[in-house]
């Protein structure tokens, strides 16, 4: 690319992280859309490898922690819409909250 790199991806970029509790609704508590230039200026390498960075800011309460009570978990949803060919590609993820 223009920046002297092998050639990234093209596209947008969409991340959603949500609560969901087994006994009610979800609950969104962050969510980020990136343009085709901010997924180029997210991208990352180094010594722990190539990837792309993208911070959301997520407002949540959670209650203090108790001793043998699981911890509080967010999914995390990203969505990448391909700029060439319009494909969508979607991953989710489980994440510790603590």
């Amino acid at each position: 690319d223009g920046r002297g790199r092998f050639t990234q991806v093209v596209g947008t970029v969409a991340v959603t992280a949500a609560l969901l509790p087994t006994d009610g609704e979800a609950v969104t508590i962050g969510q980020g859309r990136f343009t085709p230039t901010e997924v180029r200026d997210a991208y990352r390498s180094g010594m722990t490898g190539t990837h792309y960075t993208f911070e959301i800011p997520v407002q949540v309460e959670l209650p203090p922690p108790e001793a043998g009570k699981p911890v509080p978990t967010a999914t995390v949803r990203v969505e990448f819409t391909d700029g060439l060919t319009g494909q969508t590609l979607t991953a989710e993820r489980s994440i510790a909250l603590r």
